[in-house]
């Protein structure tokens, strides 16, 4: 109820404090409308007047943090989760850096010409929905070719090794929220009956052909 804590307006943040336990910090000011959210404010170590550094806490601690966040993803904040022990009951939320997107793929690195094969894409850090497209290519150095339709977190593939070529790949392309990313995964091809062929996919054993 005091200013300027107690302001709440469009373009204004309004900061709490909490440890490295996420618990609300018991020097800090609550209520909610009107904090936003809550930022690191115990024991941080901090640039200070004059040169050196200083170890303080307070919401001076955390509002530096609100503020380095807001240059990065102007009026667009991520949060991980809410303070605990928040005197108010309505626990306030974490401010967290906006963690670019990544993606994995992950599938077996051998197969058998011709035999179909499931590839799966991991997704970190989307903001929304996320969209998949996938690609292969025949050759280290070919062109990557789009696979139609493909357009799910999971690949059903079948490679062809049609001779000369044996390392192959497959790519997948995931966008969420103007963020894209993508991973490549490289598969050796065994031609059908030319010495050796592999066993299975799940087995990954390579046996000589009948």
């Amino acid at each position: 109820n005091y200013s300027p804590g107690r302001i709440n307006h469009a373009n204004i943040w309004t900061v709490s404090a909490f440890d490295n336990q996420d618990k609300f910090a018991s020097f800090s000011n609550y209520g909610n409308p009107p904090i936003d959210y809550s930022g690191p404010g115990v024991d941080v170590l901090s640039l200070w007047k004059n040169g050196g550094t200083n170890t303080i806490s307070g919401t001076s601690m955390a509002a530096p943090h609100i503020a380095g966040l807001l240059l990065t993803v102007p009026n667009t904040i991520s949060t991980d989760g809410y303070v605990s022990n928040d005197p108010d009951g309505n626990p306030d939320l974490i401010a967290v850096a906006d963690l670019p997107l990544t993606v994995s793929v992950g599938g077996p690195t051998v197969v058998n010409s011709g035999s179909p094969t499931v590839f799966s894409s991991s997704v970190s850090h989307a903001d929304g929905q996320v969209s998949y497209q996938w690609y292969y290519r025949v050759s280290p150095s070919g062109s990557w070719i789009a696979i139609s339709g493909a357009t799910a977190a999971s690949l059903f593939h079948t490679f062809y090794n049609p001779g000369g070529y044996e390392n192959q790949a497959v790519k997948v392309q995931a966008s969420s929220n103007g963020e894209t990313a993508s991973d490549i995964h490289s598969v050796d091809v065994i031609k059908e009956c030319q010495g050796l062929k592999l066993q299975s996919a799940t087995v990954n054993k390579i046996i000589p052909c009948p």
